[in-house]
């Protein structure tokens, strides 16, 4: 057995976790500890420090370290949980709040839309420049809203997910709530890293967002902290977004190029052209999701070594082999029909 390649294999595994969930955590503690530090002084903790023996000194060490680690799997547990509530996916007993934020979106949906239909019907050459940027800026923004409005969530992060999510289904019929799982098993390993990474950095942005907000908890030791959260809450908000466009991008782009894969898999033909797409992908859709006894669909299993079977490069790293934390909502099959 290769040890050396086990023990390599762990130090990227342990560096990895450290950088992305124990990080923030220790940025936090180590915050609020410059605080009161900044506030009181060191000169009397110090003190009581060195007074202490040294088996005391490593015991304190212990259980900061401890405080560190179980705060930073604290927050990784409950990393899905906060995820859904960002997207907007709220309890029941905040239904209310959820309606008048859906409506705020909605309503600035309406305006985008009405505007965009105003420009559309000039001509090229009749825009100024104004509004050909102002055309941009609207195509830019609607593309990160569902297409119906009745999918439309309360929070813009799940625009922009839901958004990507029901591309798939309004270009080439096929749910991604329903497809997604078979599609990342035939995949390439190069394209399945990248998803991955593109989710842990989400990942990576959610809770740092989550610990930036939880910071203003030092306001008992100085006011300052309030401002230090609020100023790392816009950064990580910021952060936030651009990561989950990012990965809705590549969630739509994979099913972009690579579902011709998910066809040849399952052996069922390929759509003839594009305006038969649709309906095509949707049929594919509910025969994953409920089987079809649909006489008229005859399967094609010829060369399916040949279409299935990815190459990996001499070397690869498999570590993002596995499922992204999936952002597909239980309704989203329900949004999309």
């Amino acid at each position: 057995m290769n040890f050396a390649l086990i023990e390599k294999a762990a130090e990227k595994v342990s560096s990895k976790w450290a950088a992305e969930v124990l990080a923030p955590a220790i940025a936090f503690w180590i915050g609020g500890a410059a605080l009161l530090v900044w506030k009181r002084g060191l000169e009397a903790p110090e003190k009581w420090l060195r007074q202490r023996p040294s088996t005391e000194q490593v015991f304190l060490a212990v259980i900061a370290l401890i405080v560190f680690l179980l705060s930073a799997k604290l927050i990784e547990r409950f990393g899905p949980t906060i995820a859904r509530l960002l997207e907007g996916d709220w309890p029941t007993w905040a239904v209310y709040p959820r309606h008048i934020a859906i409506e705020r979106q909605r309503r600035k949906w309406d305006k985008l839309r009405r505007r965009l239909q105003q420009l559309a019907r000039k001509t090229h050459d009749s825009l100024s420049e104004d509004e050909w940027r102002q055309l941009h800026k609207i195509q830019l923004t609607l593309h990160s809203y569902p297409s119906r409005r009745a999918a439309i969530m309360p929070t813009r992060l799940g625009n922009v997910l839901r958004a990507a999510e029901l591309r798939p289904l309004d270009k080439y019929g096929l749910d991604t709530a329903i497809c997604w799982p078979r599609l990342w098993l035939l995949i390439p390993d190069a394209v399945r890293s990248d998803v991955g990474e593109s989710r842990a950095e989400m990942d990576v942005a959610i809770r740092s967002f989550v610990w930036s907000t939880f910071f203003c908890v030092w306001a008992f030791v100085t006011p300052w902290a309030f401002a230090i959260s609020a100023a790392g809450v816009f950064l990580t908000y910021h952060d936030l977004r651009h990561t989950t466009e990012t990965y809705g991008t590549l969630l739509e782009s994979t099913f972009d190029v690579h579902r011709p894969l998910l066809y040849r898999s399952l052996g069922w033909p390929l759509p003839k052209n594009a305006a038969h797409e649709p309906a095509h992908g949707a049929e594919l859709s509910n025969y994953l999701w409920a089987g079809s006894h649909n006489a008229e669909v005859a399967f094609e299993y010829d060369n399916f070594q040949e279409h299935t079977k990815q190459p990996t490069a001499p070397g690869e790293l498999s570590s993002g082999s596995a499922l992204p934390v999936p952002i597909l909502r239980p309704d989203c099959r329900e949004t999309g029909t």
